[in-house]
């Protein structure tokens, strides 16, 4: 049974872990980089410019007020504990 192996198509680089990728892979990879800080910063504007639309009352009754609408938007928040559904 013969089957076909990455190594055998041609024009595909096979990059070994070992090896540094290409000066091309890396300016993909920053463009990716960059695209993706781009998205979640266009993510981020959006969610406050939505809660900062609501009312101080239905910002109350979510658990937010309104001068941490910023902190909750854009700091890191890994070291904060999951909320439990009720």
């Amino acid at each position: 049974m013969t089957g076909i192996f990455v190594d055998d198509v041609v024009g595909v680089d096979v990059v070994k872990p070992s090896e540094k990728p290409s000066s091309l892979q890396q300016i993909a990879n920053a463009v990716a980089e960059a695209i993706d800080s781009m998205e979640q910063a266009r993510l981020q504007r959006k969610a406050y410019q939505q809660l900062r639309s609501l009312d101080d009352r239905t910002l109350k009754d979510i658990g937010v007020h309104r001068s941490e609408l910023m902190s909750l938007i854009y700091a890191d928040r890994s070291d904060r504990a999951p909320v439990e559904s009720a």
